[in-house]
């Protein structure tokens, strides 16, 4: 599925230089509910574990778009996808964020999943 970004909408997103976070903006807290003093100086890596995020993919490479799911501060599951943007050429990169919409039976065997693991 391809997804492309209207510069009208606000939509999560983390920065970062060199595999370093530097900053995220309000809907990405908003759709997590971490501060953001939980992310800046992590690494990518970290972030997504973090997040409990089931992707295993290097940024750092060609990859720039894919699914995925995470798990909010409260342990929600969010089906996202996630979109890769190079900022400039200094190595600055953003990540963009967009939330789709989980059907119930989805939403629910992932939440049966988390109880089963926490």
């Amino acid at each position: 599925m391809k997804f492309e970004l209207n510069n009208s909408i606000n939509i999560a997103s983390i920065y970062y230089e060199n595999n370093i976070v530097y900053n995220v903006n309000t809907e990405f807290l908003n759709l997590t509910g971490y501060t953001s003093q939980e992310f800046i100086g992590k690494s990518v890596e970290q972030l997504l574990i973090l997040l409990r995020c089931n992707l295993k993919v290097d940024f750092r490479k060609d990859k720039n778009q894919c699914d995925c799911y995470i798990f909010t501060k409260d342990k929600e599951a969010k089906d996202i996808n996630i979109l890769q943007k190079k900022v400039n050429e200094n190595n600055k990169n953003v990540l963009h964020i967009i939330e789709k919409k989980m059907n119930y039976s989805k939403a629910f065997y992932l939440h049966v999943i988390i109880m089963m693991k926490i």
